[in-house]
């Protein structure tokens, strides 16, 4: 499951089901970490961990997500096939996200910090990506106007 210091996670055991809480000595997630661990239904990721492997959580049971501060971007289909997803939290810090991170998981419900300076949350709960002030004026359209992100 882990490296010999317990600083990463490299694969959680695919059959193990409910919940889980990483431990507080965890920084890094490896890509595929929790891939296809259908009966995982939650994680509890603590702000010691800086990184998310890509794919980390592919194919999960998981019904909700909370994203610590700590982390800075999501990786490329980390929630991909999640068909399960309801509840996605993004804190201010996260100000990438890969593409198709969230692919078949289109009934995730999203909450933004409201200090994220990249994304905010629509009107019926779905992640949308702000528009700069200098893109509003190449693309001559009102300044409150949103952009829809394709996850």
């Amino acid at each position: 499951m882990f490296n010999k210091n317990k600083t990463e996670l490299i694969k959680y055991p695919q059959g193990r089901q409910g919940d889980y809480i990483i431990p507080d000595s965890v920084k890094r997630m490896e890509n595929c970490a929790f891939c296809v661990c259908a009966g995982l239904t939650s994680v509890i990721i603590p702000n010691t961990v800086k990184e998310i492997g890509y794919e980390a959580f592919m194919s999960t049971g998981l019904t909700a997500i909370s994203i610590p501060d700590s982390i800075k971007r999501i990786e490329n289909f980390t929630f991909a096939n999640c068909s399960s997803l309801v509840s996605v939290s993004i804190p201010a810090s996260c100000t990438k996200i890969g593409q198709y991170a969230f692919i078949h998981s289109r009934a995730a419900i999203f909450t933004i910090h409201p200090d994220n300076p990249i994304f905010i949350t629509s009107p019926r709960g779905k992640l949308k990506r702000k528009i700069k002030q200098q893109e509003v004026k190449q693309e001559k359209i009102s300044s409150n106007s949103l952009n829809s992100f394709d996850f």
